[in-house]
């Protein structure tokens, strides 16, 4: 590795010198001894010193050149430009044939398989010049929007998880960056629907090419769907499956359509779901005053019960206290517990409405 020059140069162990085809290749080098997946880290740095040498380079393109001096040292060791060309051409060359075989793979593969057919040609696609993966990526984007291919939805997941379509901004600069964006709008909106229907209808969609009568009887519900989640739909429904579902749909009789439509899930079926916030009591109207006389009754009863459980008094000997309270100096010589506990008694007499006393 070059000990001299830029640290991004030192990096892909460039001299600094280095014009841009040499940072291509050095990258494209570099890289096929990194697994992203496994040393992001690695492969972070390694990209960062790319982007900063190819700028640095295109930058020293666009300077003056100065006058052009003898030069007795001897040919320079550098291939020639036709060289590097052709070596371009081939590299290029071999990206679209990969590219051609993972269509011809996934075209029969079964769904795992396709997509490990996927990690294995971003894998060969990364050993070959810089940009292969990116022009892969806008292939791949364009075949699943037009459905060139089998097992969409689940291609479209590895890719988004491959690309990083879901980061911020990383959709942006792609030809099929809207596409992307509407798929997972969509999508986001799918899941909050009930997980019973999402299921029905997915099962329906993969029996459908069998347009068998009860299936061809529940088009009005991938129609709707069709209304509201197209993109994302269209990753498991082929346009020709579902021109020839309605198709077989509208050959019914007119009785029969008028019959299925009106039995069919209402609008809201199609709607996410809102969670209700479960509310046990809100203070509203006489919700305060309701707590407050409930509070009074506890207490009422927690004092009868206390009165209770302390007086044990009967109407017999209420009549006796009132006479004895009734006379002049009656707590004269007693103490203060005494006098208290007197008072007490007299009390709950006069809540049994014991007091005055009943006749004899």
């Amino acid at each position: 590795m070059a000990t001299t020059g830029p640290w991004h140069l030192r990096e892909l162990g460039l001299p600094p010198y280095a014009d841009l085809a040499a940072v291509r290749r050095a990258y494209a080098q570099a890289l096929r001894a990194i697994d992203p997946g496994a040393d992001p880290d690695a492969f972070a740095r390694l990209r960062a010193a790319y982007e900063a040498a190819r700028a640095w380079c295109e930058q020293a393109e666009d300077e003056p050149e100065p006058p052009a001096a003898a030069d007795d040292s001897g040919p320079d060791d550098a291939p020639p430009a036709t060289s590097l060309m052709a070596q371009e051409a081939d590299a290029r060359r071999d990206a679209v044939q990969l590219g051609d075989r993972f269509v011809t793979e996934v075209r029969r593969a079964s769904q795992a398989d396709a997509v490990a057919s996927l990690d294995r040609t971003l894998v060969c696609l990364r050993t070959r010049y810089v940009d292969a993966p990116g022009e892969f990526e806008e292939r791949l984007i364009d075949l699943l929007a037009t459905q060139a291919l089998p097992h969409r939805a689940a291609l479209f997941e590895a890719a988004a998880e491959r690309f990083h379509w879901e980061h911020i901004g990383q959709t942006t600069p792609l030809a099929g960056g809207p596409w992307i964006e509407q798929v997972f709008k969509q999508r986001e909106v799918w899941q909050q629907l009930a997980t019973s229907r999402r299921k029905r209808w997915l099962a329906l969609i993969a029996e459908a090419p069998s347009l068998t009568p009860r299936v061809v009887r529940h088009w009005p519900e991938i129609e709707a769907l069709l209304a509201s989640y197209r993109q994302w739909i269209r990753l498991y429904l082929d346009d020709d499956v579902a021109r020839s579902w309605r198709k077989a749909f509208e050959a019914l009789p007119d009785a029969s359509k008028r019959s299925i439509r009106h039995s069919a899930p209402s609008a809201d079926a199609y709607r996410p779901r809102v969670k209700k916030t479960r509310q046990w009591f809100r203070l509203r109207g006489y919700g305060f005053w309701f707590i407050a006389w409930l509070a009074f009754q506890i207490v009422r009863l927690v004092v009868q019960y206390v009165d209770g459980n302390a007086v044990d008094d009967t109407p017999r000997t209420c009549m006796d206290l009132y006479h004895q309270l009734s006379r002049p100096h009656a707590y004269d010589g007693l103490t203060g517990d005494e006098i208290r506990a007197l008072k007490q008694r007299g009390g709950w007499c006069v809540r049994n409405r014991y007091w005055p006393a009943p006749a004899p």
